[in-house]
């Protein structure tokens, strides 16, 4: 595949990632189809984290954590950080949120469009989360 036409995949994908209108709750029984894809979590009906995964339901797993314990999730870092919510609350905040996915397979191609994707909503003033 050319670089053209990766980078023109990509944006199809992140175009198709923007209008996404299914927003579901979070919780720890989160059920979708697909197993590997891009997420978007969203606070508010403003999109606050992108995530890409080869295993989503795992990922938000891991999001969600146990305690206190924030070391495998970047998300619940910057919840503490930003939003300085204790540490132990952090799930709570986040299962206030709802989320978006969609399906894309390809470990290089869920990359690219992460990366639009946050470059997309912090242009736009957004306060994405990630990096």
């Amino acid at each position: 595949m050319s670089f053209k036409s990766l980078l023109e995949n990509a944006e199809s994908h992140a175009e198709e990632a923007i209008r996404l209108p299914c927003l579901k709750r979070i919780t720890e029984d989160y059920t979708f189809s697909g197993k590997y894809g891009i997420y978007l979590i969203v606070r508010d009906e403003r999109v606050i984290y992108i995530g890409q995964s080869d295993d989503i339901k795992a990922r938000l797993r891991q999001h969600l954590g146990k305690g206190s314990d924030m070391s495998k999730s970047t998300l619940r870092r910057k919840v503490n950080k930003t939003y300085k919510v204790e540490a132990e609350k952090t799930k709570d905040w986040i299962k206030k949120c709802s989320m978006s996915h969609l399906i894309i397979k390809e470990t290089q191609m869920r990359n690219l469009v992460e990366c639009l994707l946050i470059a997309y909503y912090k242009e736009r003033g957004a306060a994405v989360l990630n990096s």
